[in-house]
């Protein structure tokens, strides 16, 4: 049922008219009819304004047209609006009219196709199957490109259980947003406008589970790691490797999607933090509440986790705090390590007073995660964190089921300077790692870029080597053929480069045996100067 009946129906119940509706929400009465009418689509702080005149759930109103609320709590709790025992709506047919039947309306439902061909409908209609609600974010083509392959992979039940792109499915809420709605980050109360418009508008995309915990440059957006993830027709018991694994977002993603995976990384900070944000999928909060309970002991902690005697055990894996188990252990080093990074960017106030409201919002952001799992009831995918290098993997032959991740874009970040206080926390010299790391070596950045590609066919050779026959392997590559270009020292025009790093990276793979199924391309906005647009490419392996 779409929102402009309901709005209808509720105003001609109460008797009243359009003018006099239209004074008290401030708009004029020909736009309210059009709203009515399904013309136009109503703003979000129009239809509060509407809920709250027509004493409609505001809530539920929000959904019916496309808004996520910002009170939503109870996320899966199905609740009718109002049931209309007389007329809902009157559609133009022809010359007369006719009566629709009522019913009642329930959240999540999609709106009714328009019957007037001389009528402007929603696009997305004639696109996806009906019933199927996409998320309200999807606001760029990329996104809907992603949409549309996860209903030609996915039926109902998957798109339900694993779908990315979806918040329901015939009236049912996908396990997507209640994972959204459920766990979605909570900030610092001083956190900067900035951030929390950004996350406010990406509840869908970013900020839900453990993926929000730790800001890291450079990670992808979670969902569209699930969707990528259904598109290579992964399912829950086969295994995913991200060889480059970063903050660990493929083997986060994947384990809410119950598939296994493997996730790799060179730098021992980003073992810490991949491993944190897994284990707080499932690790036992309590002794952090207990902590944040006792402001003493929470300084005492930190004091202890600031002394040299601390770092000695942060770096001792076989160590096992008393009162908590390494898991949550794991994630108050991860807390103060975030603290100690935003004390040295910021003046506002001190490390300590960073910790207590960083250690605060992990608890309430993964907590909240752990009531939507509760509720779902659904198993976790195994995942598997380990330190080591892409170019040499200690995996057997022919035993991933696909490859999903990011290679580093070292051009633009500096990966080992930006990580540089937690490396040396943990007792790692930066510039020790750096020939380690897929483009870092090499003398001058035109050296990066050779040593890079030579780096990334070993790289691809590796992943054909691991995985089974007919597998598939997808990059998201960031670049910018501009500043690749002028670290070279070479002209736009040069074949080898015109292309950008993707198109030189799907050379290399071709030559590897991975073979390039589909190249979607993504905009950049914010990074403008380092990178200008990411490519999706979704390879596969030779049978």
């Amino acid at each position: 049922m779409a929102v402009s009946e309901v709005l209808r129906a509720a105003r001609e119940d109460t008797g009243a008219t359009l003018r006099s509706v239209a004074g008290r929400v401030g708009v004029n009465p020909a736009y309210l009819s059009r709203v009515e009418r399904g013309k136009v689509r109503p703003s979000r702080a129009l239809l509060e304004s509407l809920a709250k005149e027509l004493e409609l759930d505001e809530e539920q109103v929000l959904v019916l047209g496309g808004f996520l609320p910002d009170a939503w709590r109870d996320s899966v709790e199905r609740r009718s609006l109002r049931a209309y025992p007389s007329r809902i709506a009157t559609v133009s047919s022809g010359g007369g009219t006719a009566d629709a039947v009522a019913e009642p309306t329930f959240p999540y439902a999609s709106s009714q196709t328009i019957e007037r061909l001389d009528e402007l409908a929603d696009p997305l209609e004639a696109l996806l199957p009906e019933g199927y609600v996409p998320s309200p974010e999807l606001n760029e083509i990329y996104e809907l490109k992603l949409a549309l392959l996860e209903t030609k992979h996915l039926d109902r039940k998957g798109i339900i259980e694993r779908g990315g792109y979806f918040i329901a499915v015939d009236g049912e809420p996908t396990r997507h947003f209640i994972f959204c709605t459920g766990g979605a980050l909570r900030l610092p109360k001083d956190s900067g406008a900035r951030l929390r418009s950004f996350l406010a508008n990406h509840q869908f995309k970013t900020s839900y589970a453990t993926h929000g915990l730790f800001p890291y440059r450079g990670k992808f957006h979670p969902q569209m790691v699930k969707a990528l993830l259904n598109v290579m027709g992964l399912r829950p018991g086969d295994t995913v490797l991200d060889p480059m694994a970063g903050s660990g977002t493929t083997a986060v993603e994947a384990a809410l999607m119950g598939i296994r995976s493997i996730a790799v990384d060179a730098s021992p900070f980003c073992e810490l933090l991949a491993r944190a944000k897994v284990a707080a999928l499932e690790a036992d909060l309590s002794p952090l509440t207990r902590l944040l309970a006792h402001r003493r002991d929470l300084q005492r902690t930190h004091a202890a986790l600031s002394s040299k005697a601390g770092m000695e055990r942060v770096r001792d894996l076989s160590y096992e705090p008393r009162g908590m188990s390494r898991a949550t252990f794991e994630l108050l080093v991860l807390a103060f390590l975030d603290a100690r990074g935003y004390a040295e960017r910021s003046s506002r106030k001190g490390e300590y007073e960073f910790f207590l409201d960083i250690l605060r919002k992990y608890v309430d952001t993964v907590g909240r995660f752990h009531s939507a799992l509760k509720e779902i009831a659904a198993p976790l995918g195994d995942a598997r964190v380990m330190r080591g290098d892409a170019r040499c993997l200690s995996l057997p032959d022919a035993s991933i089921d696909g490859a999903l991740f990011s290679p580093p874009y070292s051009f633009a970040i500096d990966y080992l300077q930006n990580d540089a206080t937690h490396l040396r926390y943990l007792g790692y010299e930066p510039n020790d790692l750096r020939s380690l790391m897929v483009g870092l070596n090499g003398r001058s950045r035109a050296d990066q870029v050779t040593a890079y590609f030579e780096d990334m066919t070993r790289v691809l050779h590796e992943l054909v080597r691991v995985l089974r026959p007919g597998a598939r392997c997808t990059m998201v590559v960031g670049s910018n053929v501009n500043q690749l270009t002028r670290i070279v020292g070479r002209a736009a025009s040069n074949g080898e480069l015109r292309c950008g790093l993707e198109g030189r990276l799907i050379e290399i793979a071709e030559e590897c045996g991975l073979h390039l199924e589909l190249a979607i391309r993504r905009l950049i906005v914010g990074m403008r100067n380092s990178m200008r647009e990411e490519h999706i490419l979704i390879l596969q392996r030779g049978t």
